[in-house]
């Protein structure tokens, strides 16, 4: 027996585990009392322990009842917000950082999933080990490095803006680790694959691809290789962005908030004509919903189409694990984006036109890209295939 554990015996009380979390058992005059550490951590709990010596060794009522106060306060200083108000404190919270809508479904969603995982009542019951074992649970469930990356951040700044309504000194989320992200680029369509992927569009049963809204995921695939935007920018694109009668598309990028231009490609032009008259703020209003719901979802649409047109997704490098992090991605729709960048290329378009249509430049190097006139835009974008 550790010489610790007998001096509890002795005055300082008896820690134990019960299930996941430690307890410390100790009497007061001739009455035994038990309470919860609110740890799984042996030394955590070793510390929280102390916080009841002085009422166990307390020698008048006017001491204890001194001590049973400051006990409590103590107690008490971590159970001032519910874990089932948490969100709503979070999104209300001054220190909150301004969020697109898109991110804020991030925010939530790791939320959400956290929330499945714990089991304790208020958010200031979450210590280190419990984020921890989030951690570990969430890497153990084959997420790629990036999604790892995402959710524990986000968790890390919604704990951080909640620090004092909770009544923790720490974030349990400083200290979690960032897992290395092992990708290469991924790559161009050549025209014959990009065929491929409008032959599934076009006849998805023959190629056993079942994918909700498929026309709306042929314009998104249409949009991301004829004007080689994000699919952020392809899938929140609203319907004021598109000029029918001038055929061009005014977008402000997500990503760098670069406002970009484009003339449309005539085989753009054919696949947007038909939603000419539609009244919805966006384009594609199911994969916008879908979107901002879960940003992942859409890319797995994607991925599912590009599949069935014989395209790997994935290099697997653990065939074993076959865990996400391991393998680096092939195609997706960032794919379109390099395609539309060749396409480009291989019609002598020189690299800073490039650049400033697809809003990918330098802040030094704006000024040079302004003096791009319309009729130059027009003549790469003719240059594209008619496919």
């Amino acid at each position: 027996m550790r010489a610790e554990d007998k001096a509890r015996r002795k005055g300082q009380g008896h820690i134990f585990k019960r299930g996941s979390m430690y307890y410390v058992r100790f009497s007061i005059n001739g009455k035994r009392k038990t309470i919860s550490l609110h740890t799984s951590n042996k030394e955590v709990a070793e510390k929280n322990a102390k916080t009841y010596l002085p009422v166990v060794n307390a020698e008048t009522k006017e001491e204890l009842a001194a001590h049973v106060a400051v006990a409590k306060k103590l107690k008490n200083s971590n159970k001032t917000l519910p874990l089932n108000i948490a969100w709503n404190m979070f999104e209300s919270n001054s220190l909150r950082p301004e969020l697109k809508e898109s991110t804020i479904a991030c925010y939530k969603k790791a939320w959400e999933m956290f929330m499945d995982f714990v089991n304790v009542e208020f958010v200031g019951q979450i210590d280190k080990d419990i984020a921890e074992q989030f951690a570990n649970k969430l890497w153990n469930n084959k997420v790629s490095a990036s999604t790892f990356n995402t959710y524990t951040g986000c968790l890390r700044k919604i704990i951080g803006c909640l620090l004092k309504d909770a009544g923790l000194e720490e974030n349990p989320f400083i200290g979690i680790p960032r897992k290395r992200r092992n990708t290469e680029k991924h790559q161009r369509l050549s025209d014959e694959q990009f065929r491929q992927v409008l032959d599934v569009l076009d006849n998805p049963i023959p190629h056993s691809c079942y994918v909700k809204n498929i026309e709306e995921v042929k314009v998104l695939i249409f949009l991301g290789a004829f004007t080689g935007l994000r699919l952020i920018d392809c899938c929140l694109m609203e319907m004021s962005s598109i000029d029918f009668k001038k055929q061009t598309i005014r977008v402000k990028t997500q990503k760098t908030g670069a406002i970009v231009l484009l003339p449309i490609a005539p085989s753009l032009l054919k696949i947007l004509k038909p939603l000419k008259k539609q009244t919805e703020k966006y384009l594609l209003p199911i994969l916008a919903k879908r979107y901002l719901k879960d940003r992942g979802a859409v890319s797995a649409t994607v991925a599912k189409v590009f599949i069935a047109a014989g395209l790997d997704t994935i290099n697997v490098t653990d065939p074993q694990k076959r865990q996400r992090q391991r393998n680096s991605n092939k195609y997706g729709f960032h794919s379109l984006r390099h395609t539309f960048i060749s396409w480009c290329a291989r019609a002598g378009v020189p690299l800073s036109i490039v650049q400033s249509i697809v809003g990918h430049f330098s802040q030094e190097m704006t000024q040079y890209y302004i003096h791009i006139t319309d009729e130059e835009r027009k003549i790469i974008i003719n240059a594209l295939p008619d496919i």
